[in-house]
């Protein structure tokens, strides 16, 4: 076999093999080894209810922002203006939906102590906020509307 095809080959069953270095992971890995059980609802109420959440989101360097009214509805900064959302606590999880925001589609997480901060956790994503009281947004900004995804 000449040099050429043996390159190509070699080059070929390392593209296969992974051989590429993979680049490190965004924001907080997905780790569900909590070691403090999670939060109840009423618990997960008390600490989202009429708070501002601040945090990294998994899967990205953006830190999120949201506040969490006391009745079901939610603001989020991004970088495209706020986003409305609604929320409930369902099976001592916390739930939301955002109008566009991971498509617009409702998903849950268990939410974790962890020091100063909370973890919530699902099989595929992992936020760690800090909550302070009230709505510490910045002035609303027109809403985020379907067009702007």
């Amino acid at each position: 076999m000449n040099t050429v095809i043996k390159s190509i080959l070699a080059g070929a069953a390392c593209a296969v093999a992974g051989c590429a270095q993979q680049p490190a992971p965004l924001g907080p890995s997905v780790i569900n080894d909590q070691t403090q059980p999670a939060l109840t609802g009423d618990q997960i109420k008390s600490l989202v209810a009429g708070n501002t959440a601040t945090g990294p989101i998994s899967g990205s360097h953006i830190i999120f922002k949201m506040y969490v009214a006391a009745d079901g509805t939610a603001l989020a900064d991004r970088p495209t203006g706020t986003e409305r959302g609604v929320w409930h606590v369902a099976d001592d999880q916390w739930c939301v939906q955002w109008q566009n925001y991971r498509a617009g589609q409702e998903y849950c997480q268990r939410v974790y102590p962890n020091g100063e901060n909370y973890k919530f956790v699902s099989a595929t994503t992992e936020e760690l906020f800090i909550f302070k009281p009230g709505n510490q947004l910045k002035a609303p900004a027109e809403p985020v509307n379907a067009a702007s995804n």
